[in-house]
């Protein structure tokens, strides 16, 4: 680290300034995804209540990936609500696909 001294505005400023360096060889080894693994997000549009976003994420990702292992790894949901009362959800999710 090291001390840089500034002007801004006219008043004198001092900041520690670090510098970091990576071996791009390093960087390379450390894949922390494995390349027969994909993490895929997953966003489906409003619809009537009666279903669950695990669910609607694996009718999702079971179609378009028909012979691989699927592994849902967060959900989450929105709702709203019109002036009748009619409540609509839209699922979201985040699942890993194993593709080999």
């Amino acid at each position: 680290m090291m001390l840089k001294a500034m002007t801004v505005a006219g008043f004198s400023l001092f900041a520690l300034v670090a510098t970091i360096s990576l071996d791009a060889s390093a960087q390379q080894d450390d894949n922390l995804i494995p390349n027969d693994l994909a993490i895929e997000a997953y966003q489906g549009g409003w619809r009537s209540g009666g279903s669950d976003p695990t669910k609607e994420c694996l009718a999702h990702f079971n179609s378009k990936y028909p012979t691989k292992r699927i592994q849902i790894i967060s959900t989450s949901e929105e709702s709203r609500k019109d002036w009748k009362g009619h409540v609509e959800y839209k699922y979201q999710c985040t699942a890993a696909i194993k593709l080999k």
